[in-house]
């Protein structure tokens, strides 16, 4: 919304420009956010770390939706991103390309883990908080795999 009353309508990625900024006037503010409708054959899951359950900046975050085919099963279209790597949440083209064509079965949900720790690596490769985010990174794309609902729930695997 404009000083002047006006409503405009821009793309989330205008607006997420930094750690702590957006890309808003010092006219505007945000009154809506306006997502299309899941379709009957899409699921979507989110999961973060924090240190509340409640409103709390996220420690790790990842979002992803994906099309699931009636007829194979087979899961496509998938959109990952993750949050708190960057200065900005990011989509994943790494973790989109383990769910694309992929069955949904617990070796999928670990290739997805094993790319989410992965991507953690390529964006944050000098923070001093990489050898904790890698490790919970895992934990997180389980919590999203569990949430997509593809399949019957999938537990990390860890090695020691």
């Amino acid at each position: 919304l404009e000083a002047s009353g006006r409503v405009t309508s821009r793309p989330l990625g205008e607006l997420l420009v930094g750690q702590r900024r957006t890309g808003l006037r010092a006219s505007e503010c945000i009154t809506a956010f306006h997502f299309p409708a899941l379709g009957t054959d899409q699921r979507s899951g989110f999961a973060k770390i924090g240190a509340r359950t409640t409103v709390t900046i996220s420690k790790l975050s990842a979002a992803a939706v994906v099309d699931v085919d009636a007829t194979s099963g087979l899961l496509g279209n998938a959109r990952v991103a993750l949050g708190s790597v960057a200065p900005t949440a990011f989509r994943d083209a790494s973790l989109e390309a383990v769910l694309d064509g992929a069955e949904p079965t617990p070796r999928t949900a670990a290739a997805f883990a094993a790319t989410c720790v992965a991507a953690v690596q390529r964006a944050i490769p000098t923070r001093s908080s990489l050898a904790y985010k890698q490790h919970a990174a895992a934990g997180l794309a389980y919590d999203v795999w569990n949430a997509l609902g593809v399949c019957p729930p999938c537990e990390p695997v860890w090695v020691a």
